[in-house]
């Protein structure tokens, strides 16, 4: 068991660290967006649309590197996609122009989109039943603690250093946890699940098993789920986009929408995103201690109903003129615990256990994609109601999305808590 244990931590961080630096690319822009927009006179449409530049990437990523992983497995690909990563984040640092900073920020998108696909699914196909949930949240844990660094080195660095510096410096970090990832990666050994279900390479597939005590994979389940395969993509799919409208398109604008209400200067609005944004790490914490105990269902539709009315009581509050910072850091931060400790984590895990493997990564490129796809229209449409309505308006929409997607997971979520693989599909 000691050797079991021993890769799946390291599995986790080498997974985790690209998930951290996801979180970390996401929001640096937005932080970065205020001295963009001056330095290379752009409009506000080409803010949104650099915003989203990397979402939009990611949808591709997911998509394509899906298909790549149940083609020719899970350990080609985690290998080298993070040399793309670092090298895009060191380039987008240091592009001289919007149209060559838009291009390499949707190509790191695409970078990130593939390894979306394959964290997770790698690490479910290692991971014992009875804490595959523990370990997957971890993955989601590190999300939130990059996009907080971003935030706070944003509003550390950004005031104090030259405009035209500052935002090259933030982007070319990203680079840094991307070439930790590469050194943890080497020598992880390829999914015993994918030799034995699609390569067919049965004689490697049980040697991995029997060399690091891993859990025994039965090709002939003993009982199956009981949903549709309607029932799993509505699984998949449906909350996971909810919860990408929701949380990023209050986070692709949250610091530009509070720097332009005139309350707040730049470094607070920056300060503020990134209180907002670390609550989520107490909350992944509870998914993380939990989820294998209470399950997937009940956590994730408990919280996106508590996300719903804490980011209705937000609107409320600035209808009523209450303290934006106060309102914004305190209801906003409640929000990001209880929805990372539900479909915060679990709509990223879900995709990686519903499906068979030799359409795992599929399943999960798609579920990415179509999330990216939410996320990117939530941005132009927040953008968009918030120069008429403000942050009220933004909190009052995304209040409504969360709510709709805890009603997907009540009626079409299964199960599936200390259930193999095999037997869930």
């Amino acid at each position: 068991m000691k050797r079991q244990g021993a890769l799946i931590e390291r599995l986790s961080w080498a997974t985790g660290l690209t998930t951290f630096a996801d979180g970390y690319n996401l929001t640096v822009v937005p932080a970065c967006l205020p001295i963009l927009l001056r330095q290379f006179h752009l409009s506000g449409l080409a803010g949104t649309e650099l915003a989203a530049g990397t979402l939009f990437g990611s949808l591709i990523g997911g998509m394509v590197g899906g298909w790549l992983v149940d083609r020719w497995g899970r350990q080609l690909i985690f290998r080298y996609d993070l040399w793309l990563f670092a090298a895009l984040a060191l380039l987008s640092a240091l592009a001289p122009s919007f149209v060559l900073l838009l291009a390499t920020r949707i190509l790191l998108g695409v970078a990130i989109g593939a390894d979306y696909v394959i964290s997770p699914t790698y690490l479910a196909e290692f991971a014992p039943s009875r804490q595959r949930g523990r370990d997957l949240s971890f993955v989601w844990l590190m999300w939130p603690l990059g996009a907080a660094l971003s935030d706070f080195i944003a509003a550390l660095l950004l005031p104090a250093a030259p405009p035209a510096t500052g935002w090259r410096v933030l982007l070319a970090l990203a680079a840094i946890p991307a070439l930790m990832g590469l050194i943890l990666r080497r020598g992880i050994p390829e999914s015993p699940r994918w030799l034995l279900g699609v390569a067919g390479d049965h004689q490697s597939g049980h040697a991995l098993i029997r060399r690091y005590d891993l859990e025994p994979v039965e090709l002939q389940p003993a009982r199956k789920l009981a949903a549709s395969a309607f029932a799993r993509w509505m699984t998949a799919v449906g909350p996971w986009i909810c919860l990408t409208m929701a949380s990023y398109g209050i986070g692709m604008i949250l610091p530009t929408v509070l720097s332009r209400s005139g309350l707040v200067d730049l470094k607070a609005a920056d300060w503020i995103t990134g209180v907002v944004t670390v609550g989520g790490v107490p909350g992944a914490l509870i998914a993380m201690l939990w989820l294998d105990r209470l399950g997937r269902r009940s956590l994730q539709t408990a919280g996106f109903l508590a996300a719903s009315f804490l980011l209705w009581g937000l609107a409320e509050a600035l209808n009523l003129h209450i303290s934006v910072f106060l309102a914004t850091l305190v209801l906003l931060t409640a929000a990001q615990i209880v929805s990372n400790a539900g479909p915060g984590t679990i709509s990223g895990i879900y995709p990686a256990e519903l499906f068979p493997t030799h359409r795992r990564g599929t399943a999960t490129g798609i579920s990415t994609a179509l999330s990216r796809l939410g996320a990117v229209a939530a941005t132009f449409l927040f953008a968009a109601v918030s120069k008429g309505h403000g942050l009220t308006g933004v909190a009052g929409i995304a209040g409504g999305i969360m709510l709709a997607g805890g009603l997907l997971t009540w009626l079409f979520g299964p199960e599936t808590a200390g259930r193999t693989l095999e037997e869930l599909s």
